[in-house]
């Protein structure tokens, strides 16, 4: 029966002795199997810089990254996974399999020896969702999917011009003594 389960219910008519007729229902539930194990959850994605192979930012839900701010568009994103991760596929704007990544560093854009590869994503709305497993290529038990929907934008960085904080200058009289102390001096 699986996870499902059964809900038995039968009705059930007493008769007693008078003459007097009873009736009730008796209820059965029964077969409640466990929950099918689940594989390795996806945690987090980061989205990294690939020129420099720096973390940038955890992608949240709805989350706005500017490719002028961030100085480039040579990017890569990492899917941070519980133990016992063999494998990741990441879908892409739609693309159920765009990618699989079998070792870590599991990045969407790849690596070697963890030093990311470039990857440029689409300028605009964008939906990632990355699914581990405990096994290579996607195989054995799936975790629970993480999906994320993000945008990138190109937009000049405005820079704030700090303005100068006036200074009030004082002005205050000297006094200048010539020769002091000494004989006049006309």
């Amino acid at each position: 029966m699986g996870s499902k389960e059964l809900l038995m219910v039968s009705r059930v008519i007493m008769i007693c002795l008078g003459g007097i007729i009873l009736m009730g229902y008796t209820v059965k539930i029964g077969d409640k199997s466990p929950a099918p194990p689940l594989g390795p959850a996806v945690t987090a994605l980061i989205l990294v810089n690939a020129d420099t192979d720096q973390d940038i930012a955890i992608i949240k839900n709805n989350d706005v990254f500017n490719l002028k701010e961030i100085g480039t568009s040579n990017l890569n994103i990492r899917a941070e996974v519980e133990d016992g991760a063999e494998s990741i596929i990441f879908d892409y704007q739609g693309n159920t399999n765009y990618r699989t990544e079998n070792h870590p560093v599991y990045a969407i854009g790849g690596d070697i020896s963890n030093d990311y590869n470039p990857w440029n994503p689409v300028l605009g709305p964008n939906t990632l969702g990355a699914t581990a497993y405990s096994g290579d290529n996607g195989s054995e038990l799936a975790g629970p999917s993480l999906t994320i929907n993000f945008e990138v934008i190109e937009e000049e960085v405005e820079e704030e011009v700090e303005e100068e904080e006036e200074v009030e200058e004082l002005v205050y009289p000297a006094v200048v003594r010539i020769n002091s102390g000494g004989p006049e001096v006309s």
